[in-house]
């Protein structure tokens, strides 16, 4: 369903973005200045290892969910 959505989304998106509308796009824009990023590019970069990252959220949704099963089986037990 999402992917249904996002391709209507899509689809709409572009049949709005005729030529007509991209050279009214382009005059509006003429004298656009474009500004420097906000980030700062003096940023640390950070290694890792995304493998055990994602291993370890995995781990943390399965006790999480085990948990809450759990718990709504305890509730339809009363």
């Amino acid at each position: 369903m999402n992917k249904l959505l996002t391709a209507l989304a899509l689809v709409l998106t572009l049949a709005a973005c005729s030529d007509e509308n991209m050279e009214k796009w382009k005059e509006m824009n003429k004298d656009r200045i474009e500004g420097a990023p906000k980030e700062n590019p003096n940023l640390p970069s950070v290694k890792g290892d995304v493998e055990a990252v994602k291993k370890t959220l995995r781990d943390i949704n399965d006790a999480v969910h085990d948990k809450v099963d759990n718990m709504l089986e305890k509730q339809q037990e009363k």
